[in-house]
């Protein structure tokens, strides 16, 4: 991986070709340079519009034995070498370790894989790196250190294989720990792991990604954190790096966005989302009804969705002098039921989109559809003026999209660009 790397760095004035030996260009037609100049992330965009495979069900969130991620602190951002990086905050935290216990293990604390173990499988290399391990053991055996009972320190009362399994709380604190070590070495590695503008999303991605080199890093490049990152930063420039335990990084760094942008909003009570941290009052930018449209209603929506909105309504009150009135948020399945009966029972269907005062509402859940964006609290209905909004302000420089550009369009709707229901692309995610 090192020596990809390398390779790539030094070939500072060539350009880059496509398979079939065409010059790769950017959006203005420029030729696209390898090692410096334009860069591309070629990791991310092979990512782009793939389908979530095994994404973690969010009941497994409300359960007792969901992750514990203790003191860590909601929000904490860093500055990388280019600007501010975002933080977390405690439930996409939580989200994101849940998708990756499902993805390991099913979510079983007692996975026992061999050389990967609990229910986030890690491995020696980890272990050793949080002090369960002993580093004279990892170095001589590699990843093969945890089936020896000298190697283990004893570290909370953890001095075997079976101790670490019956132990919930040493697994999520090890995985707590990485999560944010991961985070700060990525924000400080070159090639770039993560940057200023990343969403969370994708910086959720490329702590996954680095977590799944954990096993091909003891054997080809070192033995810590420092070693993972440099292979996924690797990947995000690249493309490069193999499969392991049958997963892509292509797949785990989607898995992991999905964990940010569904399960960190589906699987915690709607009461449970944290305040908008812009500073702008909402009663200052948005004229709130009654129901779903109520002030009530806006403080279940997800966080990163009303800073959004809010940042976006105060861009257009600043240049139209009107706030944004609003007409539906956070939607309930069983509300969406009640659209969607009224919709089809004024004859609602492919020929007739528009029904009883409704637009092509999305199957709720109760019926076989999937969870919309209304329903994960990441969408605004605000009738005819939200064609005005977007024709007066960019939505996507706050990270919205305006429905009018859906395939079906929904010209009443505004939601989160980034949000994608399982299976569709951009284009269609309504």
């Amino acid at each position: 991986l090192k020596a990809q790397w390398d390779f790539l760095h030094k070939q500072g004035g060539g350009v880059v070709t496509t398979g079939s030996g065409a010059v790769l260009t950017d959006g203005s037609g420029n030729a696209v340079k390898s090692g410096s100049g334009t860069e591309i992330e070629a990791g991310i965009q092979a990512a782009s519009g793939q389908n979530v495979t095994k994404q973690a069900p969010a009941e497994l969130m409300r359960r007792s034995n969901a992750p514990n991620t203790g003191a860590m602190v909601d929000a904490i951002g860093t500055y990388g070498k280019d600007g501010y990086i975002a933080g977390f905050i405690a439930p996409q935290v939580t989200a994101l370790l849940t998708q990756i216990a499902y993805s390991e293990s099913d979510f079983s604390s007692s996975y026992n894989g061999g050389e990967n173990i609990g229910r986030y499988g890690v491995n020696a290399v980890v272990l050793a790196e949080y002090g369960y391990i002993k580093p004279d053991y990892l170095t001589k055996y590699q990843t093969r250190a945890i089936v020896d009972a000298n190697a283990w320190t004893g570290k909370d009362n953890v001095a075997s294989i079976k101790d670490f399994l019956n132990s919930v709380a040493a697994q999520d604190s090890v995985m707590v720990s990485f999560v944010k070590d991961a985070y700060k070495a990525l924000s400080k590695s070159r090639p770039t792991g993560i940057k200023s503008g990343d969403s969370i999303c994708t910086i959720a991605g490329m702590i996954y990604v680095t977590y799944l080199f954990r096993n091909a890093v003891a054997k080809n490049v070192g033995s810590n954190i420092d070693a993972m990152v440099e292979a996924a930063a690797i990947w995000r420039k690249s493309n490069s790096g193999a499969a392991h335990h049958g997963k892509t990084p292509i797949e785990v760094y989607n898995q992991a966005r999905y964990a940010i942008d569904v399960l960190s909003v589906t699987g915690i009570g709607r009461s449970e989302t944290a305040p908008s941290t812009t500073g702008i009052a909402p009663d200052d930018v948005l004229a709130f009804g009654t129901g779903n449209a109520s002030k009530e209603n806006f403080a279940l929506l997800s966080t990163s969705f009303k800073n959004a909105l809010l940042t976006a309504a105060q861009a257009y009150k600043t240049v139209s002098g009107k706030k944004i009135t609003v007409v539906s948020l956070y939607r309930p399945d069983s509300e969406q039921e009640r659209l969607y009966s009224t919709w089809k029972a004024a004859g609602g269907g492919p020929s007739k989109p528009t029904a009883g005062g409704i637009t092509t509402p999305a199957l709720p859940v109760s019926m076989g559809g999937k969870l919309n964006a209304h329903g994960s609290g990441v969408a605004i209905d605000c009738g005819q003026q939200a064609a005005e909004v977007a024709k007066t302000i960019d939505l996507s420089k706050y990270g919205l999209r305006w429905g009018g550009t859906f395939i079906t369009p929904d010209p009443v709707h505004i939601q989160m660009a980034s949000w994608l229901p399982s299976g569709k692309s951009p284009a269609n995610a309504e």
